[in-house]
C-alpha cells in the first residue's frame, strides 16, 4: 500500500504515550505500539528519546505497509523502523491528505476520513 509520504522530510518528533512523527507535507504518522529500530526492540519512547530525535530532519526514503499491517520505514540514511501489528492495540495510524490510514487490532489496515469516528473495534493503544 503506498501512503503517499516517500521522500518526505521528518521536521518534527513527539511522543507521550505514542510517537509521533510530523512530516514536510503535513502528514502526521503515530506509533502506539513497540517500535522495532535499526534491529534494537523500543518498548518505551522516552527512554529511547536520544534513538528516536535522531530521525529529525531525516528523509523518509520509502513507507510500506505488508498485508498483515507491518509499516517499514526505511530513511534515505539506510536507516529502518518497523512496526508490527498489535493484537489488542492499533499499532499505528496515518492522518494525511484527508484520511487515516490505521492498522487496527490485529493488523488490518484499515482506511476512513479525517473526522470520521474510530471504528468499534479500534482504539489507541496505551
Amino acid at each position: 500500500m503506498d501512503l503517499g509520504i516517500d521522500g518526505e522530510t521528518v521536521t518534527m518528533i513527539s511522543f507521550s504515550h505514542e510517537l509521533w512523527l510530523h512530516l514536510n507535507n503535513g502528514a502526521t504518522l503515530a506509533i502506539g505500539s513497540d517500535l522495532v529500530v535499526d534491529g534494537e526492540l523500543l518498548t518505551e519512547f522516552a527512554s529511547s528519546a536520544p534513538i528516536l530525535l535522531a530521525r529529525l530532519h531525516s528523509d523518509l526514503k520509502t513507507a510500506k505497509v505488508s498485508r498483515t499491517g507491518v509499516l517499514t520505514l526505511r530513511f534515505a540514511d539506510g536507516a529502518s523502523w518497523v512496526v508490527g501489528p498489535d493484537a489488542n492495540y492499533e499499532a499505528w495510524r496515518l492522518m494525511h491528505r484527508g484520511t487515516t490510514v490505521v492498522s487496527v487490532p490485529g493488523g488490518k489496515v484499515v482506511t476512513w476520513p479525517d473526522g470520521s469516528r474510530y471504528p468499534e473495534n479500534s482504539s489507541p493503544r496505551r
